[in-house]
């Protein structure tokens, strides 16, 4: 039976003995003490699915589980800090075969898929815009929508665009068995962050555990 898991947050034990689950999200939480109190300094977040990856977050990120599914090999997840948000996805390429906008055959190159997706992606990022533009203000939104660009080294692509407020990046990179990353980051428009750069550092950083 397939279960999707709707998780707001998962604290580990905090102990030496910490062992990552394999069947669902979960987080080790690095603490220190000063002056009686006990802060956090770094989280690491381990999800098995698609891949076994763990990601290192410093303690000010609240991280949120958006969904997990162990059966469909699919794990959604956020990350906030301040103005800053970054979503991170993880499935088989074939989960987009049930959106009929995604025709990609799924039998191209790692970079035409990546390419394909950051694209599309992108379009419905601009029809999402028009659409709540013309609902919510009668009139058209500037914005600027980038275009996507590979890393052939490191096999991932990435896109940005930006609203008059606000500035987004998606990270996009398909891995062994035909599983498929989306990191997207957002922030406010005058954060003098590259959201690229924040992004591409927290998927370079990822390890398998």
């Amino acid at each position: 039976m397939q279960k999707f898991f709707l998780l707001l947050a998962v604290a580990a034990p905090l102990c030496s003995c910490f062992t990552p689950s394999r069947v669902e999200p979960s987080i080790k939480v690095y603490t220190f003490n000063n002056m009686g109190r006990t802060y956090v300094s770094s989280r690491t977040v381990f999800i098995p699915v698609p891949l076994p990856f763990k990601y290192e977050f410093g303690g000010a990120w609240d991280i949120r589980f958006s969904a997990f599914s162990l059966e469909q090999e699919f794990s959604s997840f956020f990350v906030q800090k301040g103005n800053k948000t970054i979503a991170i996805r993880g499935a088989r390429k074939d989960y987009f075969a049930k959106d009929s906008t995604f025709t990609k055959p799924f039998d191209v190159s790692d970079e035409e898929f990546v390419m394909y997706y950051l694209d599309w992606d992108m379009d419905y990022w601009k029809e999402q815009v028009d659409k709540n533009a013309d609902a919510i203000t009668g009139h058209e939104l500037n914005y600027t929508a980038g275009k996507a660009t590979y890393n052939s080294e490191k096999k991932y692509g990435t896109i940005s665009r930006a609203l008059p407020y606000s500035k987004t990046c998606t990270l996009a990179s398909v891995q062994k068995n035909d599983y498929i990353y989306m990191i997207t980051g957002s922030t406010s428009i005058d954060d003098n962050d590259d959201m690229c750069e924040v992004i591409v550092d927290i998927w370079e950083d990822r390890a398998e555990f």
